[in-house]
């Protein structure tokens, strides 16, 4: 991998920023941390993991046949769910198939948690975007 000179971040870091900076809402900065952050979305074979490695899977309990699930974790980077939620907040205002997502969510369950499953719908498009290396588009 290369590095740029002037920004220090490498080529494909650089390349994958821009994918992500496709997403309505997410800008450079975001991109740049959160390609940072996850450092390869080759490292990880399933979005599951991705989602289970910001902290926002659910927690599950399980007694006997019986599975309960929980809040989100929190056991993974608290920078990388901080990040995703803030820029959850921008892609709603911008997205029209987050914001249908959003609405339906919060009145079920309220905001904050509306806020934070679109969050984990959020890194779940980062995470196809990078897999595939193509540009978000919102008809698709």
């Amino acid at each position: 991998m290369e590095v740029n000179r002037t920004t220090g971040i490498g080529s494909k870091k650089n390349s994958d920023a821009v994918l992500l900076n496709s997403i309505p809402g997410v800008g450079w900065f975001t991109a740049f941390l959160v390609c940072n952050l996850i450092d390869g979305v080759e490292r990880f074979h399933s979005v599951e993991q991705l989602i289970s490695y910001a902290g926002l899977s659910p927690s599950i309990y399980q007694s006997g046949n019986k599975t309960y699930l929980g809040r989100i974790s929190k056991q993974g980077r608290p920078e990388l769910r901080w990040i995703l939620v803030q820029c959850a907040w921008i892609t709603v205002k911008k997205s029209k198939r987050f914001r249908k997502k959003f609405l339906k969510l919060k009145r079920k369950k309220g905001v904050k948690k509306a806020i934070v499953a679109t969050a984990k719908k959020l890194l779940n498009v980062m995470y196809f975007l990078l897999k595939k290396k193509q540009s978000y588009r919102e008809d698709a």
